[in-house]
């Protein structure tokens, strides 16, 4: 079971896509939404389990802060540390390194442009 939790993630949902399509394949449409709905259930049973063993962990470790305290929110203030912390960042980055960035993320939109170009042209 391990192995599966050490999966490309896009291996892992391919997977899982197919396990979907094979569940599908000889129940009516009502049976699909009870299969469907046993395993929403499941899967929110295992998150919810999940979360709150996170935070019990977290406060074993002491990393766990409420937000909400007065204490957390008399002493932060979200908006002027957020600018000020990415005008740092900013500041710190070499203007070929934003370029870098930039010119990669243009590339990356082209290429999912032309993949959609082309699945228009071939319907």
């Amino acid at each position: 079971m391990q192995s599966l939790f050490t999966l490309n993630p896009k291996v892992s949902t391919a997977l899982f896509t197919i396990i979907g399509f094979i569940l599908i394949e000889d129940l009516s449409t009502l049976e699909q939404n009870v299969v469907g709905n046993w395993l929403m259930l499941t899967a929110q049973v295992m998150i919810t389990n999940a979360s709150s063993q996170q935070l019990i962990e977290s406060y074993a470790a002491g990393t766990g802060i409420n937000i909400n305290s007065c204490e957390i929110k008399n002493t932060y203030n979200p908006l002027f540390y957020d600018i000020e912390n990415l005008r740092n960042i900013i500041r710190n980055m070499k203007p070929t390194e934003m370029q870098n960035i930039f010119n990669d993320l243009h590339n990356r939109l082209n290429k999912i442009e032309k993949i959609i170009n082309e699945m228009y042209d071939h319907r």
